[in-house]
């Protein structure tokens, strides 16, 4: 299935199986017949071709309905990407630079304090020794975080604003939920830590600010019109229900079932566009969408992005600000249960972090300079310009580091292609 500049933003998706991909097949069969994962699809495109499409499972555990190359899927922080893209867009632009702090466009960012200590439930703060940069929003070393440990009393003021499941940040406008974070103490210093983060919420706002429109009207004109990507977006309309996937987890005898509360989750317009995990989108849509990154920027013969912003997004920013990334870094683990911590670290590491996705910087099961990034509900993506070749995975599982499903998905890519 071979496609052209012309025709790319229709492309239709298909079932298409080689035989050399039967130890990647048999994966996806395992993880369905030992009722691990409702479903799963898989997409490998190399040289201007899916050269392996296919689908096992189901969309909805409870009722059995089969999937559907078109089905909609929330795909979490695969937004983080695709939001990046679009700062960039405004970067080529000369709207800012990468070394502008945050207060420049957000000034209650000038008066951030840092978090030292806790004694006796109270919090102590110091002074930020260098002021939060555009750049340290692309690389998540902005000192913000995302709530994982319920013990540490940062975490706990995360918690108690954004509600449980983040019920209370929804209702709340992008505007009004990080005025409120900036009232609450960075984790640690900018630019010292990477820190998984609500870092690409801030991109988001940040667009907001310095295009004068809501984070979904820009993505929608710069993004999804000009990629054909007709299904991608903050919520699903009410008649593109049926294609929803349902979200799944495991009960407390381990067995599957699906997650009602969160499955409702995009069914309508949220208050809070989340650029950090907010979209939902397509197998075909998100295709489109990498291949963008792959092309280096364009796309249907146009060029939304140029190439050597394609080539700073992609490449490491870690290494040379002395920052160690988060397989690098053991500390980053300790407060999560040990396996986890192993999932984690073999996901990460050799790798760095570029603006918005996880770069490789050692070869090991698979190629330098791949790069890429996953999703909360099992939904994963990577790009390698090499070989030219991308993966895509989605699922709709919580939570997405359960399984090994990522690291998986591509050492039996390689394997398949013998690269």
């Amino acid at each position: 299935m071979k496609f052209n500049g012309v025709i790319l933003a229709m492309i239709e998706i298909k079932e298409i199986v080689d035989k050399k991909f039967h130890l990647l097949s048999q994966k996806m069969n395992e993880y369905i017949s030992e009722k691990k994962l409702p479903g799963i699809m898989v997409l490998i495109y190399q040289n201007d071709q899916i050269i392996h499409c296919e689908k096992k499972g189901v969309r909805d555990y409870e009722n059995q309905q089969g999937l559907n190359y078109d089905d909609i899927y929330r795909i979490a922080s695969m937004t983080k990407p695709i939001v990046s893209v679009a700062a960039l867009m405004l970067y080529e632009e000369g709207e800012f630079s990468l070394d502008d702090p945050l207060s420049k466009f957000m000034p209650k960012a000038k008066h951030l304090k840092v978090f030292t200590e806790e004694t006796n439930g109270k919090i102590s703060v110091e002074p930020l020794t260098c002021e939060v940069t555009i750049l340290d929003l692309f690389t998540q070393t902005s000192g913000f975080i995302y709530a994982y440990n319920p013990t540490h009393p940062i975490d706990k003021l995360y918690n108690n604003l954004e509600g449980e499941n983040g019920e209370k940040k929804r209702e709340m406008t992008l505007q009004t939920a990080i005025d409120k974070y900036f009232d609450i103490p960075l984790k640690y210093q900018p630019g010292t830590k990477w820190k998984y983060s609500i870092s690409t919420d801030l991109l988001g706002h940040l667009i907001e600010v310095i295009s004068g429109q809501p984070l979904d009207d820009f993505l929608r004109k710069r993004i999804f019109q000009k990629l054909g990507m007709h299904d991608t977006g903050f919520y699903v309309p009410e008649n593109k229900w049926p294609r929803l996937i349902s979200i799944h987890i495991k009960d407390e005898e381990g067995n599957l079932i699906k997650n009602e509360k969160d499955s409702e989750f995009a069914k309508t317009k949220p208050s809070f566009l989340s650029g950090g995990g907010g979209l939902v989108s397509t197998l075909s849509d998100y295709l489109k969408f990498t291949l963008l990154l792959l092309n280096k920027g364009t796309f249907n013969q146009t060029e939304p992005l140029k190439q050597e912003t394609v080539k700073l997004m992609t490449s490491d920013h870690m290494a040379s600000r002395g920052i160690n990334y988060v397989g690098l870094d053991p500390n980053e683990f300790q407060d999560l249960p040990e396996y986890v911590a192993t999932i984690l670290q073999k996901y990460s590491e050799d790798c760095g972090f570029g603006l918005g996705v996880q770069v490789k910087i050692k070869k090991n099961s698979v190629p330098l300079g791949i790069y890429g990034w996953n999703g909360r509900f099992t939904t994963s993506y990577w790009v390698d310009p090499t070989n030219q070749l991308i993966g895509i995975l989605f699922s709709q599982f919580s939570p997405n580091f359960e399984y090994p499903i990522f690291d998986e998905f591509a050492d039996l890519t390689y394997q398949a292609l013998n690269l």
